[in-house]
């Protein structure tokens, strides 16, 4: 079982599909077979600009298996050297014409802190959207602190952006794949978060 398979699904709107979107998802997946396995509603739309489709094991669920050859970022861009999009999580949801999204797994080498950051920089204390629900009901993030990563004052700093925006952290492991198998140091662990607050709360 990978570390994102013990979380149950929930969804707010019975009368539609639950909406999985999985930001990075490399030759692994697992997640994406075992939450569609769970759910005979779920659909999972998968963006990754580093492969060219899913990993093993989706075979079973072509109607409900969406890929983006497609990167999450802090804000819309083309890069001509890659030839690859690079989009926000605000322009793919309007991309995919979709309101609302049930999960968001995220596991993006670090690129977590400043695309989270923009994304839920609307519905914060300042934000155009302040004071509204923001339109994700979980959110499963592999969070990533490199050698030259962010400061534990900027760190508490998003943590606390992720909170006031309605999220409460429910789930926490450290991912010691770094240490068995890399450089004998921990570099990233495993965070869940629910909506406290709105309509899911």
């Amino acid at each position: 079982m990978s570390k994102y398979e013990k979380f149950k699904i929930y969804s707010r709107a019975s009368e539609r599909p639950i909406r999985i979107y999985s930001f990075g998802i490399g030759d692994d997946s697992s997640f994406e077979a075992e939450m569609l396995s769970r759910s005979t509603t779920a659909e999972i739309y998968g963006f990754d600009d580093t492969v060219d489709g899913w990993g093993a094991g989706l075979e079973a669920y072509p109607n409900r298996t969406h890929f983006f050859k497609t990167a999450v970022a802090e804000y819309d861009y083309y890069d001509e050297e890659e030839k690859t999009d690079f989009l926000s999580i605000k322009s793919i949801m309007k991309k995919m014409g979709h309101d609302y999204v049930d999960l968001i797994k995220m596991d993006i080498e670090g690129d977590e802190f400043p695309t989270l950051e923009s994304f839920l920089g609307d519905y914060a204390q300042g934000g155009q959207l302040e004071g509204k629900e923001v339109p994700v009901g979980q959110l499963v993030i592999e969070i990533h602190v490199p050698e030259k990563g962010p400061q534990i004052s900027q760190f508490a700093g998003w943590w606390e952006k992720i909170e006031r925006c309605g999220f409460r952290p429910v789930w926490s492991e450290a991912n010691l794949l770094a240490v068995t198998v890399g450089d004998g140091k921990p570099c990233c662990f495993e965070q869940k978060h629910l909506v406290g607050k709105g309509k899911q709360g």
